[in-house]
């Protein structure tokens, strides 16, 4: 059986670095584009893990799967997208004096982020979604659905 490269790359990936099924995830987009990034990201990292062990491994013990399962911690993100929730409720709580029909969504990601994710993707050639870009549509989704608003990309209320 053939081991798709977005495994064996994502073998490589961890044995270097520690990232969060999130950031894992943004790394692979055509890989299963129909999963979230950090679904793709838990995918990839049980594949990888499957991959290590031999595809007829005679199953996983409890503490193997809790550890999939259990929240990474990330050297690319610092756990920036598990503030989300956070960041969407002030949003809505500055919002709230304000009328408006559609809005869009901004986001400004420190440099030393950016930095590591462009190391991370030119030392594996990647081409996957930025940070950014993945907070900007999260957080935009999140507001869309709380606020019953929709986002414009062309023509968002001026203020």
């Amino acid at each position: 059986m053939r081991v798709p490269e977005e495994v064996v790359l994502t073998e490589k990936i961890l044995r270097d670095n520690l990232l969060c099924n999130n950031c894992l995830g943004r790394q692979f987009p055509k890989f299963k584009p129909e999963l979230s990034n950090k679904e793709r990201g838990l995918l990839l990292r049980f594949l990888a893990k499957t991959k290590t062990r031999g595809w007829s491994s005679e199953g996983y013990t409890w503490k193997e799967l809790h550890d999939l399962f259990r929240k990474q911690s990330c050297n690319l993100c610092h756990g920036i997208l598990e503030k989300n929730d956070d960041t969407v409720r002030k949003l809505i709580e500055r919002t709230i004096d304000y009328e408006f029909e559609s809005f869009l969504c901004g986001a400004r990601v420190p440099f030393e982020i950016s930095e590591r994710e462009d190391i991370l993707r030119s030392k594996y050639k990647l081409k996957g979604e930025s940070l950014r870009k993945e907070i900007i549509r999260l957080v935009g989704l999140k507001m869309n659905e709380l606020l019953n608003k929709k986002t414009s990309f062309s023509d968002p209320d001026k203020w």
